[in-house]
């Protein structure tokens, strides 16, 4: 007989194991779960300040980079405190010491930007909020990020005397613009900028959408005064009825240190000025690879330039060293010149540049010194390619397409053509804008491969058309063509008339305005070669 067991043979000891197995496990997997879950939470509340640059809480809470044990769903973290409850903190300011990251939504901005923004916008004065946030970055700086939505504001927004503070978005969906008809006269230095900054050190705007629209012509987009180290990069800027879009002044102190590259800028007004007014100095500027296309204004053109440097009521204007480097500007509705240089600067490049239906590619009111204008490309522009002040002595002109300096000296060639008696050989003029006059120092014609009939000649000379009609003086008579070599029209013995210093009208379709080489006496059918002339320019 067994007195440990039950009818059925089973020993009561099996039924009290399980029930204390039961126990535990209804006692301790709450314990364990809670504690994932307050490490869970943990871990979000790091990440989270992490997002928004926190990188120490206070002490004794965070020990390389993780938060010491605590209890309860509700965390609060230094001084001021901040409360982490329900998944977010109720209030966050940027921490001391290092640069932060302040996030800022707009009224249309996603339910996901707006939850994790630290200022959000209603869609009307959002300048306030931008204010504030701006007013919120320790003395150190930071970034002030704009998710995507439509910012609106009513007055101008200032940054003043601060250090290394970056304005970003994400690109043209994060588009910041006046109220409608702005007449803003508050601005620091009596402007009414959208962005009105004044002697910032490092200040950056980067991939935002601008737009000023108001009904006083002093208004920027951007205005950065007496600033050094500002960078404007991958911006959209609308300008209507306002001022410049990027100005940068130097009044009566020093800017320096400026990159204005890879922006497009829609305005009927001027698209860049930098200036150095009432004895100023701006210096080390690099204006490139930005778009500045005109806007129309009730049926007309905006009648400002493009980039301008200096004014006409600031003389002198202390620029210096500045590179005005592959932009495009141009387009349906003329700006007055693409460039404008209004004072005497030293140290200006402009290169590479694309200028389209002005009436000056870039206009001078005074001659600059060290300077040099090289490989710009000017199309359909109705005055001319580039208005001069004086003979510049201290100034380069090279190499820009449809404009010549006087004096400048330049090559033309091309191909032989092969043919019967009587066809054209060849046929060249340069066409620069403007029908500036030159005159022709050479011509070099070069056989590589014989024409093939005996008695074969080339005629080179001026013509009114590329058919030789009236063809004139004459660089050379009876140049052979049965055999391979190298003629000089200025040498005798290579079948050159000595003739240089020829005057040639640079039209298309002006008299005496061609250069033609006539096929003569017998055929060339094999001829093989190229021509190669060398021209001054005459007048500007």
């Amino acid at each position: 007989m067994h007195l440990f067991k039950d009818s059925k043979g089973e020993s009561p000891t099996k039924f009290l194991f399980i029930l204390v197995i039961i126990a535990m496990l209804v006692i301790i997997l709450p314990l364990i779960t809670g504690a994932l879950m307050r490490a869970s939470d943990r871990d979000t509340c790091i990440e989270y300040l992490r997002s928004y640059g926190y990188w120490v809480l206070a002490a004794g809470e965070c020990v390389d980079g993780n938060l010491m044990p605590c209890t309860g769903s509700s965390y609060t973290f230094g001084s001021p405190a901040l409360t982490w409850l329900n998944g977010s903190f109720d209030d966050i300011e940027a921490p001391v010491g290092r640069g932060a990251t302040l996030t800022i939504a707009a009224s249309d901005s996603s339910a996901q930007s707006i939850a994790q923004a630290n200022y959000i916008c209603d869609g009307t004065d959002d300048d306030v909020q931008i204010q504030a946030a701006i007013d919120a970055l320790p003395v150190t700086g930071g970034s002030l990020f704009f998710m995507a939505g439509e910012y609106v504001a009513s007055s101008p927004i200032f940054t003043v005397n601060r250090t290394n503070i970056t304005f970003n978005g994400e690109g043209y969906s994060s588009y910041i613009r006046s109220i409608d008809d702005a007449n803003w006269t508050v601005g620091v230095d009596g402007g009414d900028a959208l962005f009105d900054t004044t002697g910032c050190t490092g200040l950056s705007f980067r991939n935002l959408r601008f737009l000023i629209y108001t009904d006083n012509a002093a208004g920027e987009c951007i205005d950065m005064d007496l600033s050094v180290n500002t960078n404007v990069d991958r911006c959209w800027l609308y300008v209507k009825n306002a001022g410049a879009a990027i100005n940068i002044d130097a009044e009566t102190g020093t800017a320096s240190d400026h990159m204005i590259t890879n922006n497009f800028i829609h305005t009927n007004n001027a698209g860049i000025i930098l200036m150095a007014k009432n004895g100023g100095i701006n210096t080390r500027i690099i204006v490139s690879d930005n778009i500045i296309v005109p806007w129309e204004t009730d049926g007309a053109a905006g009648n400002d330039p493009g980039i301008q440097l200096g004014s006409a009521a600031y003389a002198p204007a202390e620029l210096s060293d500045v590179t005005i480097a592959d932009n495009i500007i141009g387009g349906t509705y003329k700006f007055w010149p693409g460039i404008r240089i209004w004072n005497t600067f030293d140290d200006l490049v402009i290169q590479g540049n694309r200028i389209t239906s002005m009436s000056y590619g870039i206009q001078y009111s005074a001659a600059c010194n060290r300077s040099v204008v090289t490989g710009n490309n000017f199309r359909d522009c109705s005055a001319d390619g580039i208005s001069t002040f004086g003979n510049d002595p201290y100034m380069i002109y090279r190499d820009n397409m449809n404009y010549m300096r006087q004096g400048e000296s330049r090559f033309g060639s091309g191909t032989l053509t092969a043919g019967n008696a009587g066809s054209i050989g060849f046929a060249w003029h340069t066409n620069v804008v403007g029908g500036q006059e030159i005159l022709i120092k050479k011509v070099v014609i070069e056989v590589t491969t014989a024409g093939g009939t005996v008695g074969s000649h080339l005629d080179v000379g001026i013509a009114d058309n590329a058919a030789g009609l009236n063809r004139g003086i004459e660089f050379f008579d009876n140049l052979l063509l049965n055999s391979v070599q190298i003629n000089d029209s200025c040498l005798g013995a290579d079948g050159g008339t000595q003739t240089k210093w020829v005057f040639c009208d640079d039209s298309s379709s002006a008299t005496n305005g061609w250069i033609v080489g006539e096929i003569l006496d017998a055929n060339a059918a094999n001829l093989v070669g190229t021509y190669y002339i060398e021209y001054i320019c005459r007048t500007n």
